[in-house]
């Protein structure tokens, strides 16, 4: 045999492994749409940065006693700048919520109605929604409305709501694990912008007209923006180092998806790639067919529409998840058994009509089979455009190879 013949056979094998990969990778992602895994770690990271508890890394649903105790998560979600990221909630979310809502709680049923976790939202976003939601909680009492004279009054009074703002501001970002300084300056804003608050209020509430006085409460809101320009710069580059881990924690999980696809998708086609390379070494009209399918992707830019990515659903798409899923299924299983060579030796089943499925599946199991599943699952967890990579590179060697035979 040839150099370039098994420079051929190494092709075909690529672009069967590369299959393989894509239709992994178009299911992992239907299952990561339907059940909203991105939206989950999001949320799970979210936990993890404002609860600081152990027992609330994630929240399994219903959660009475976590969703409870995540008030500040489930608070900062629900503030009107990031409630618009919410998706509508699919037909699995919205059955449940109909079986379940009579033994919720409050705070799970208000966390239903916000709808489907985004997958992502922006640091700038956060930052703001977790200021106000902690000015928010600040709680300065119900004393009686004071009516200053001048502005000596006016600052005596500010200096002892002061005091009262700053304490509580202290006891609203207690729970939340930051650096000390951040902290400091997170306590000081929050207190400073709960006291302009306040300020306000108790003037309106005494029927104080005076534009000297709100003068000087305007001049003390103008300091509080200006350090909180500070302090959300601080906060969005804290989210985002959080959310750098969450990244992580999604990645390992869809590696993991993928290798176990992998698996089951070679379990299921009857993949065994060392059957396959010998049949594709000494079956000339197959190792053709594989070349001349493996030529047609493209070398650069999108592939082509026969080797594009499968379709699945996606949040506001206007499609079903549970149909995107089916339809995914679909796609994927006429790709594989449409793969030049299924049906024969190596690649999908191939038994007498007189055998049981039980005898087939025993008759066509051996230790080759489950190392080759295992190894089409490692080559599923590299990712598609991984194994597009290494076709490429093959395919621009071949001329080489035939000029130089």
């Amino acid at each position: 045999m040839t150099g370039t013949q098994l420079l051929d056979a190494a092709i075909g094998v690529i672009f069967v492994v590369l299959s393989f990969s894509l239709v992994a990778s178009a299911l992992a992602e239907a299952l990561a749409t339907t059940l909203n895994w991105r939206g989950r770690m999001l949320r799970r990271g979210l936990f993890r940065l404002l609860e600081n508890s152990a027992e609330l890394v994630d929240l399994q649903f219903p959660g009475r006693t976590r969703l409870a105790k995540a008030r500040l998560t489930q608070d900062v979600l629900a503030d009107p700048s990031l409630r618009v990221l919410f998706g509508p909630r699919g037909v699995i979310a919205r059955l449940w919520d109909r079986l379940a809502n009579g033994r919720r709680s409050r705070q799970e049923r208000q966390a239903a109605q916000l709808g489907r976790l985004p997958s992502a939202i922006p640091a700038e976003g956060f930052a703001r929604a977790l200021v106000d939601q902690l000015v928010g909680r600040v709680d300065l009492g119900t004393e009686e409305a004071e009516r200053p004279k001048d502005l000596v009054s006016l600052r005596a009074l500010i200096d002892r709501v002061r005091a009262a703002a700053v304490a509580a501001s202290e006891k609203s970002v207690h729970g939340i694990p930051l650096a000390p300084e951040l902290r400091t300056k997170l306590i000081d804003v929050v207190g400073q912008l709960a006291l302009v608050r306040e300020m306000r209020a108790r003037l309106g509430r005494a029927g104080v007209m005076r534009a000297d006085l709100f003068a000087e409460l305007d001049g003390l809101a103008r300091q509080a923006e200006t350090r909180l320009t500070n302090v959300l710069s601080e906060l969005e580059a804290w989210f985002n180092r959080a959310m750098e881990r969450v990244s992580g924690w999604y990645q390992r999980r869809a590696r993991l998806v993928l290798f176990l696809l992998g698996i089951g998708l070679a379990a299921a086609s009857n993949l065994n790639l060392f059957d396959l390379s010998d049949r594709v070494l000494t079956d000339g009209k197959l190792r053709t067919a594989l070349v001349e399918r493996a030529s047609a992707i493209p070398l650069s830019g999108a592939p082509a529409p026969e080797h594009a990515p499968l379709p699945v659903g996606r949040p506001g798409s206007g499609s079903d998840p549970l149909d995107a899923v089916e339809t995914t299924l679909a796609v994927a299983s006429d790709r594989l058994t449409n793969l030049p060579g299924y049906g024969g030796a190596g690649l999908g089943w191939n038994c007498s009509q007189e055998q049981s499925t039980w005898a087939c599946v025993r008759q066509s199991l051996r230790f080759s089979s489950f190392l080759s599943w295992f190894l089409i699952g490692l080559g599923c967890m590299m990712g598609g455009q991984f194994w597009y990579d290494v076709l490429g590179a093959v395919l621009r060697f071949r001329p080489i190879a035939k000029r130089a035979r």
